[in-house]
C-alpha cells in the first residue's frame, strides 16, 4: 500500500474512534495528516465522522508561508468546490481528488432507510469540500514543522472547561504531565476565521495542545496515534478534575 493510501486509512479509523468514544458528534471535528512537505490530507466538511471512507478525505497543497491568499487552482482533479450544505471551500487552497474507484469525493452519507424496502439504509453520494477548519490545521503545519497530525474534536468534558473557564491543570495526573505538558487557552474566535486560525498556531508554537473557549480542542502529535491520545488523555483529565471539584 503506497504512503497516501496508508494515511488515508489510518485517518479514517481515528475519525471512527473520535465518533465512537463520543469525542465527535454529527459532523462535528476535523483530523488531518502531514502527507508530505507539501500536502497535508484532511477529512472533508459537513461528513460524520463515524461514516468516512478513504475516498472521502481531501488533499491539500500547504501554501508557501510567504504566499497572499487566492483562488485555487486544482491539481489532478478538483473535489467540489462546495458541498451539500452550501459552504464554500476556503479560497486560499488548492484542492486534489483522489481517484480511488474512479469515484472522487464521494461519501457515504446516512440519509435513512429505502422507502421501497424499508429495510437497510441507503448512502447518497455528495460532493466532498475540505473541512471549514482548514485554515487552522494549515496555520498549525507553518508554525510547528515538527508535527505530523491535528485533530479538532468536541470531547464533552474538556469543552465544558472551555466553555466555563475554569483552569485545567496539566499536572493532576502523571501522564498528562509527563506526555502532554500544560495546556494552551485560545479565546473566543469564530469558527472556521482566520483569526482563529492565527491565534491557534500562535498558541501550538508552544504547546501540544490547548482548548477553544466555548469550541472544544485541539491536540497535535508527530503521528496520528499521537495526536489522538494527547485528546483522549485530555478528556480523561478533565473527566477527573470535573469528578474531584
Amino acid at each position: 500500500m503506497n504512503p497516501e493510501a496508508e494515511l488515508r486509512r489510518a485517518i479514517v479509523e481515528i475519525s471512527r474512534l473520535l465518533y465512537e468514544r463520543k469525542l465527535v458528534v454529527a459532523t462535528d471535528g476535523n483530523v488531518s495528516a502531514r502527507l508530505d512537505r507539501k500536502h497535508i490530507l484532511i477529512t472533508p466538511s459537513g461528513f460524520c465522522k463515524g461514516f468516512l471512507r478513504e475516498p472521502d478525505i481531501v488533499r491539500i497543497v500547504i501554501p508557501e508561508t510567504d504566499s497572499p491568499p487566492r483562488t485555487p487552482r486544482p491539481l489532478g482533479k478538483e473535489v467540489g468546490r462546495v458541498h451539500h450544505q452550501g459552504t464554500k471551500t476556503p479560497r486560499n487552497l488548492h484542492l486534489e481528488g483522489w481517484d480511488a474507484a474512479g469515484e472522487p469525493g464521494l461519501s457515504r452519507a446516512k440519509i435513512g432507510d429505502s422507502p421501497q424496502t424499508g429495510t437497510v439504509p441507503i448512502f447518497a453520494p455528495i460532493s466532498a469540500g475540505a473541512s471549514s477548519e482548514t485554515p487552522m490545521h494549515l496555520a498549525v503545519y507553518q508554525a510547528r514543522p515538527d508535527i505530523a497530525a491535528v485533530i479538532h474534536a468536541h470531547p464533552p468534558y474538556a469543552t465544558s472547561f472551555a466553555v466555563s473557564g475554569h483552569k485545567l491543570n496539566h499536572k493532576l495526573l502523571p501522564e498528562t504531565h509527563l506526555f502532554d505538558g500544560p495546556i494552551g487557552r485560545v479565546p473566543f474566535l469564530k469558527a472556521g476565521s482566520t483569526r482563529l486560525a492565527q491565534a491557534v498556531a500562535l498558541v501550538l508554537k508552544s504547546h501540544r495542545l490547548c482548548l477553544l473557549a466555548r469550541h472544544g480542542a485541539v491536540t497535535t502529535g508527530k503521528t496520528l496515534l499521537e495526536a489522538y491520545y494527547r485528546l483522549e488523555r485530555l478528556e480523561f483529565l478533565a473527566q477527573v478534575s470535573a469528578t474531584a471539584r
